[in-house]
């Protein structure tokens, strides 16, 4: 985000033997890209987070024991206000409704909700919250303390932060 200071980005062990080889592939210009060279770009990346989506609300329907059907009828009614049969509808309006109603039954899945997931995780594990905003690229903590501020409300996540306090002999009999 920021250009005045380089950020050091840690990676996993395959993360780096993933990015290495693409740094073998690509010596110079972008690192990532898609299937014909070109550099990814957000659209890119937003466009496989919905088709993901999509993917995995299709399995959520199978898995309710719903019928596809019975699901587009209910999102029509609900989302658009149109009573039509499902027969009416083109194959393009009918395989727009399957997404948005796939979509409408998944997580939101999204870029951003990856760098969420982390840093909760990364507090929860008992990071503490400058190391986290230090890996995430904020300067201090203000952003963190704001947007985690949810977790101090988790009595669990309270009790293992005080017994992570303790002595080992104190904080096994706690729990």
């Amino acid at each position: 985000k920021g250009k005045k200071h380089p950020r050091i980005v840690y990676l996993t062990p395959q993360a780096r033997k993933i990015t290495t080889g693409l740094c073998e592939k690509f010596p110079k210009g972008p690192l990532f890209r898609n299937h014909t060279g070109k550099p990814l770009i957000q659209q890119t990346i937003s466009s496989a987070f919905r088709r993901l989506r999509i993917k995995v609300g299709m399995n959520a329907i199978e898995r309710s024991g719903t019928t596809l059907k019975a699901c587009l009828e209910q999102d029509m009614k609900e989302c658009t206000g149109d009573c039509r049969p499902l027969d009416e509808l083109s194959a393009t309006q009918r395989r727009m409704l399957e997404q948005q109603t796939a979509i409408r039954r998944s997580p939101d899945y999204c870029l951003y909700a990856l760098r969420h997931s982390f840093a909760t995780n990364a507090l929860r594990a008992g990071l503490d919250g400058l190391t986290v905003a230090i890996l995430l690229g904020h300067r201090d903590v203000s952003m963190l303390a704001r947007v985690y501020q949810h977790l101090s409300h988790e009595p669990e996540h309270l009790l293992r932060q005080v017994q992570r306090t303790l002595p080992i002999e104190t904080a096994s009999e706690a729990a």
